[in-house]
């Protein structure tokens, strides 16, 4: 029914914030609108954007944990993400650029772990993630820059065995579509710079999402259609 592959991107774009990015996502996914799709959201930064592809295709919405795994002395250059259904991405080959060993990292995920828990319980008051079974899963974020966090959240929602994953996101660099394109059986980028130094440089508005606006968020997206049952992973 749907193509295995299909890549779009809208280049020459800077997004008021992440409301408009949300937006416009969802005008490229007006195909799910009231479908069975469900909205799985990246936290933190990816909730607003989730929510408004959410609101504006009346599709549930979800949220996934995950935690990217920083370079011990450069905490925001992800070499690995974990997901709350403990799979573990690890990026061996910039790991071996970099000189790390899984050791140098244990003490890393175990702190990484425990926020997970912490979000889990404050987000969605310690329950698991819904079933997804032969249904359509989104899966959005404010943007990727390695990937590593989109990648964790894939192999972990394929788990619950949906019909198709889709990645969609606002910016995203050239070689990480390469990377996140043989997981996914769609992926949107509205924007695709060819380097890319931040995340923010995309947005004229992206200040840090607290816990309190996601929490927000998502009571607000109660509204939504209903979700199923939640499963124990």
């Amino acid at each position: 029914m749907y193509a295995k592959l299909r890549i779009v991107v809208d280049r020459n774009f800077v997004f008021a914030d992440r409301q408009e990015a949300g937006r416009v996502l969802a005008q490229r996914l007006a195909a799910y609108s009231q479908s069975k799709a469900v909205v799985f959201a990246l936290p933190r930064g990816g909730v607003p954007v989730a929510f408004e592809v959410a609101r504006q295709l009346s599709l549930a919405l979800q949220i996934i944990i995950v935690r990217k795994i920083g370079a011990p002395y450069n905490p925001e250059l992800g070499v690995g993400a974990l997901s709350e259904k403990r799979t573990t991405y690890l990026n061996y080959h910039l790991m071996d650029q970099l000189g790390l060993s899984l050791k140098n990292l244990k003490h890393i995920i175990r702190q990484e772990r425990q926020e997970m828990q912490r979000r889990r319980q404050i987000y969605r008051r310690g329950r698991y993630l819904s079933l997804v079974k032969n249904k359509i899963v989104i899966i959005v974020d404010d943007g990727l820059a390695t990937g590593a966090t989109m990648l964790a959240a894939v192999y972990a929602l394929k788990q619950l065995q949906p019909v198709k994953v889709i990645c969609a996101v606002p910016v995203c660099p050239a070689d990480t579509v390469g990377k996140i394109s043989p997981y996914v059986d769609e992926l949107i980028c509205l924007h695709k710079p060819s380097v890319m130094s931040a995340i923010g440089f995309f947005y004229r508005d992206f200040h840090q999402i607290t816990d309190h606006e996601v929490i927000r968020l998502l009571q607000k997206a109660s509204a939504f259609p209903k979700k199923d049952k939640q499963t124990d992973l």
